[in-house]
């Protein structure tokens, strides 16, 4: 038997031992890595496409955005259109309103408080109607053709196509009711070939609004 055997378990033990209060004191623990707090994640849900380049985006004042092709206009309350059309031309009391012309299209939108809806467009032929998410609210896009000229807004060409965004913001103060209402969005219009309402249906969904979602 080795003569130095003890003498060596005896040494590989204070090693182990040594090791395991250098390990519990952390000395030998791994340098864990740099605090980095976490980033608020945005509240814009992505576009249901991707936005074709070239593309502008369009500010209608503090109510929402939308990204057109070049050389669509959108026109604030109070100023004239590249149509000749006016604020007389719109309801806007308690909304604010505005148009969005384009190449093959003319939209009208309204903003606010108010209980008008694209029923109207239910008098067309082939009505249809499709459920999604804009900016992370529930939401309507209506198309129909042909609707007759006796609506409440008569059609400028064949195709109508329009989205009703119901439950856009709170909003708490309105004319003494003590009971929340809420604005919501409702933009909409007329197109003049089936490839005009198909831009116009992308447009439509490239729609975020100023405001975070209701939670």
């Amino acid at each position: 038997m080795n003569r130095h055997l003890p003498q060596l378990v005896a040494a590989a033990l204070c090693a182990v031992l040594a090791l395991a209060v250098v390990w519990k004191l952390g000395w030998l623990a791994p340098t864990p890595p740099p605090f980095v707090p976490p980033q608020a994640k945005p509240w814009h849900h992505p576009h249901a496409f991707t936005v074709p380049a070239g593309w502008e985006k369009l500010k209608a004042g503090d109510a929402f955005t939308v990204y057109a092709p070049p050389g669509t206009m959108l026109s604030a309350p109070n100023e004239e259109t590249s149509t000749g059309r006016n604020k007389a031309d719109l309801p806007g009391h308690d909304a604010y309103v505005g148009h969005i012309d384009g190449p093959g299209f003319a939209l009208r939108f309204d903003y606010g408080a108010f209980d008008d809806d694209l029923s109207f467009a239910g008098t067309g032929r082939d009505v249809l109607e499709e459920a999604l998410k804009i900016d992370g609210r529930d939401a309507n896009i209506v198309t129909a053709n042909h609707l007759p000229e006796n609506v409440s807004f008569a059609p400028s060409d064949p195709y109508f196509i329009g989205l009703l965004v119901p439950r856009v913001t709170p909003r708490t103060a309105y004319y003494g009711l003590s009971d929340v209402v809420w604005n919501r969005l409702r933009l909409f219009g007329y197109a003049k070939t089936q490839a005009d309402a198909a831009t116009v249906r992308q447009i439509l969904s490239t729609v975020e609004f100023t405001t975070p979602p209701p939670r």
